[in-house]
């Protein structure tokens, strides 16, 4: 991702619970760190746009960039901790009614070490914001790869 173009997401559920329905989010470079700022829901489309991500649960979707499967779920909501930790997340007045907070909590540790969680009912939003956060978190690992593949051929270049 070019540090300076904000990348565009529409994330479209319809497998969970209440209408279907597209979550759409912005990748943004603030002060030199990237930003995930959620903008709001919208009608549910999951028509592949110009200039934007497409992630759906949708596995018919052909023209999707990325799929969240059930499976994905655990690594989903790990990501959505640690960006809220982190403050590498925003929503915007529109999308407040997708914070995540009261809906999950930690209720333990399972044997292998990972948290346990206790699960309010999470609609189709709610799980889109999730897949927009494992997406997020995927993403700066690959541009974080990226940019240390940069630096090594640059200093190469040096000697």
């Amino acid at each position: 991702m070019n540090e300076h173009e904000p990348k565009q997401i529409n994330a479209a559920f319809g497998q969970y619970s209440g209408g279907a329905t597209s979550v759409l989010a912005l990748i943004d470079n603030i002060d030199g760190e990237s930003v995930l700022l959620i903008l709001g829901e919208t009608e549910f489309d999951l028509t592949r746009q110009e200039d934007y991500v497409l992630i759906t649960d949708i596995p018919t979707s052909s023209n999707r960039d990325m799929l969240f499967k059930p499976d994905d779920f655990q690594a989903a909501l790990e990501a959505y901790r640690e960006l809220k930790g982190a403050d590498a997340i925003e929503f915007d007045d529109d999308a407040k009614r997708l914070l995540i907070n009261n809906k999950i909590e930690v209720d333990g540790i399972k044997e292998s070490g990972r948290l346990n969680y206790s699960i309010q009912e999470l609609g189709n939003g709610h799980v889109a914001v999730l897949a927009i956060c494992l997406y997020f978190k995927k993403q700066r690992s690959i541009d974080s790869a990226m940019g240390m593949a940069e630096s090594f051929m640059g200093f190469f270049k040096t000697i």
